[in-house]
């Protein structure tokens, strides 16, 4: 594990990038005690302005984050008391806080990324494992559903199962599936198919290797190779693949949100402000933070987690580990 560590740390730019998704991931999990007015809260008085940092009073925001974390808003106050940091990266024509909603929207959509992400692994890996392993005609059928699935543009069906969700909204709140759970299964729902090729290929591989024979001779079953030989020796490659899934994940979460189709107001994600920026931008007035801000974060993430992804994927093959 050692080794592994020393080069990905010796790959050229790994450190930077690291250390930018960590700013980023650490300003959106530390949103709730930062001292940053509320994001959905309204200041007309301020609607508009460029960033221009200013200290002023947190009576608002702390109320509001009184009432939806207690815990975060007790902490905050201890540590920075009742003031708060407005207008650092500028409002938007409402007068709400850029930074804070640029914080608040990587909650959600870093939490979409990892969440879908982790559930299209789930999928992806059984799927992928179950094929390979058992091989023969339950192979064929399930990698020709594979490729069936793969002719099908899988952005629109996103767009439909969001689209006829949307209109059961009232009945999935009856049960307690939120819109966010909602879209976490449908986007990790539709974005296995790779990892199930690429993990029926490994196992394809793995099965005929002496140490799976091996086992097989000792009278090993199929649940023990299965957990115990070849799991293991899929776990970096699937490792590798979830730190290039979610930059995808995130993107179509942005878009979706773009279209109108993600996160609804008064929640917030980068797509959501993105849209909102390109609504502002008129020639009139040209309130360029509204869109590069939202922009940049979004784009800082992904480029991060496919660096990572990239070193990560170098550092775990065994041909480099000799």
């Amino acid at each position: 594990m050692s080794r592994v560590a020393t080069r990905l740390l010796r790959r050229p730019g790994t450190a930077a990038m690291a250390g930018l998704l960590v700013a980023v991931v650490l300003l959106a999990v530390l949103a709730p005690v930062l001292p940053l007015p509320h994001y959905a809260r309204l200041d007309a008085a301020r609607g508009g302005t460029g960033p221009a940092p200013a200290w002023r009073a947190a009576d608002d925001s702390l109320a509001a984050l009184r009432r939806d974390a207690p815990a975060a808003a007790a902490l905050r106050e201890r540590v920075f008391g009742d003031r708060e940091l407005a207008g650092a990266l500028g409002t938007d024509a409402l007068g709400r806080d850029v930074l804070a909603r640029v914080a608040w929207g990587g909650r959600v959509s870093l939490m979409v990324g990892l969440i879908a992400s982790l559930v299209s692994v789930v999928i992806g890996v059984s799927w992928g494992l179950i094929a390979g392993f058992a091989g023969g005609r339950v192979d064929q059928l399930m990698m020709r559903a594979v490729d069936v699935l793969f002719s099908v543009p899988l952005l629109f069906v996103v767009i439909l199962i969001v689209a006829v969700l949307r209109e059961r909204a009232l009945q999935l709140a009856a049960i307690g599936v939120t819109r966010l759970v909602v879209l976490y299964l449908v986007i990790g729902a539709v974005s296995w198919l790779t990892m199930a090729r690429i993990v029926r290929g490994q196992v394809l591989s793995l099965r005929e290797r002496e140490f799976v024979g091996a086992a097989r001779a000792l009278g090993a079953g199929p649940a023990r190779i299965v957990t115990r030989h070849i799991l293991p020796n899929l776990w970096g490659t699937v490792i590798v693949y979830l730190t290039l899934t979610v930059p995808r994940v995130i993107l179509l979460e942005a878009f979706l949100s773009f279209l109108g189709l993600g996160v609804e107001p008064p929640g917030v994600s980068w797509g959501i402000l993105a849209a909102e920026g390109l609504e502002q931008l008129t020639a009139i007035s040209v309130a360029w933070w509204l869109v590069v801000f939202p922009g940049a974060a979004l784009a800082v993430t992904l480029l991060a987690l496919n660096a990572l992804g990239d070193a990560l994927r170098d550092a775990l093959d065994p041909r480099l580990l000799a």
